[in-house]
């Protein structure tokens, strides 16, 4: 949206490098002096610059990493991120992202993504171990694009003292290697249906309609994540399992590991033990070249948008909608510039 612009990160080199660009040169030589001390109190490197005709050379120089991540992908493609943080102590968290939501979804799966989310996880025997008197918390979500499942958890189990990490792991594992069987379809198929009774209120029909009038273009209008109740009705545990064979690949997710644990070569052995039997399963799906969901999930079908364009007349024909309901209580006006996120990864994209 115009106006509106999120960055992550920085610290004190992003900050100081967008608050205090100098244009002369020795002013930009004793500011980066000055910083380095405390750039290095963050754990990060000073960018080194060279100063030739008063400009720096950090352009294309890449934004710095905090050089405790630890990263690495498996011979199946399997994608992992360990990250340690001490702060709170004694907690970790653990994120599997799976490339998988519902614009994925062919016609007649509309709402199978989060079915298999709560088929996967939810009714999972292992996540109800890890919860089982350790202080531990799950959760999971599906969104337009990926399906998030996250374990919270202690360090160590407060009544046995033994490490949590390795029931996370396999809570998560077992999203990946789901037993689809049809009792567990039908526990989850209701507690869905249940969901979408809830959600159904004035305020999710107002935010569904912002949502198909900004992407009229594309295939969202047509794919929110809780799905047709029909559709719902009518799968069979082939059904769910089908998309889950297709989708929840190996090389289709990325775990995320952050927290206080003893040692990240521990957790990294313990990742590639669980996560290295995964298999990628043969899939016929076509995916349009040079599009997001072809860097960053091979399996997706492309998702494209009518981007705004500025320089437009404004005396050119716009697209108006009107959503009326008896219960709306007021009026509200939605004016909208849709344009492409730009990319942030280098000091001048920082900029």
């Amino acid at each position: 949206m115009i106006g509106f612009q999120f960055v992550a990160g920085g610290g004190v080199l992003g900050r100081d490098l967008r608050w205090k660009t100098c244009d002369r040169e020795y002013g930009r030589a004793r500011f980066f002096e000055k910083k380095n001390k405390a750039v290095r109190s963050f754990g990060f490197e000073p960018v080194k610059c060279s100063l030739t005709a008063g400009k720096t050379a950090y352009a294309d120089v890449k934004l710095p990493e905090n050089p405790n991540l630890r990263r690495g992908t498996l011979p199946n493609g399997f994608e992992y991120n360990i990250l340690p943080n001490d702060s709170p102590s004694g907690r970790f968290e653990a994120h599997l992202e799976v490339f998988a939501g519902s614009t994925v979804e062919d016609e007649d799966q509309q709402g199978i993504a989060h079915v298999v989310e709560h088929v996967a996880y939810m009714g999972s025997e292992k996540r109800e171990r890890l919860l089982s008197g350790t202080g531990a918390s799950t959760n999971a979500h599906t969104d337009f694009h990926h399906t998030v499942f996250f374990a919270a958890c202690p360090t160590y189990i407060p009544r046995t003292g033994r490490s949590s990490m390795v029931m996370a792991l396999d809570a998560l594992l077992d999203v990946m290697e789901a037993k689809i069987e049809p009792a567990r379809v039908e526990k989850e198929r209701a507690a869905i249906l249940s969901e979408m009774l809830m959600v159904n209120t004035i305020e999710y029909r107002v935010e569904c309609q912002l949502l198909a009038s900004l992407h009229a273009e594309n295939v969202i209008p047509n794919r929110f994540p809780i799905g047709l109740e029909e559709q719902i009705k009518a799968w069979t545990a082939d059904d769910v399992k089908r998309f889950h064979r297709t989708h929840y690949r190996p090389n289709n997710a990325v775990l995320y590991v952050a927290g206080d644990f003893d040692s990240v070569d521990k957790v990294e052995e313990e990742i590639v033990k669980k996560f290295s039997n995964l298999k990628n399963y043969p899939i016929e799906k076509d995916v349009a070249k040079g599009t997001l969901k072809e860097t960053r999930s091979r399996h997706f079908p492309a998702v494209v948008h009518d981007w705004s364009n500025l320089i437009t007349p404004l005396d050119a024909p716009t697209d108006v909608r009107l959503f009326r309901h008896e219960l709306l209580s007021s009026f509200s006006l939605h004016v909208y510039a849709k344009n492409p996120l730009q990319e942030v990864k280098t000091m001048s994209n920082f900029r």
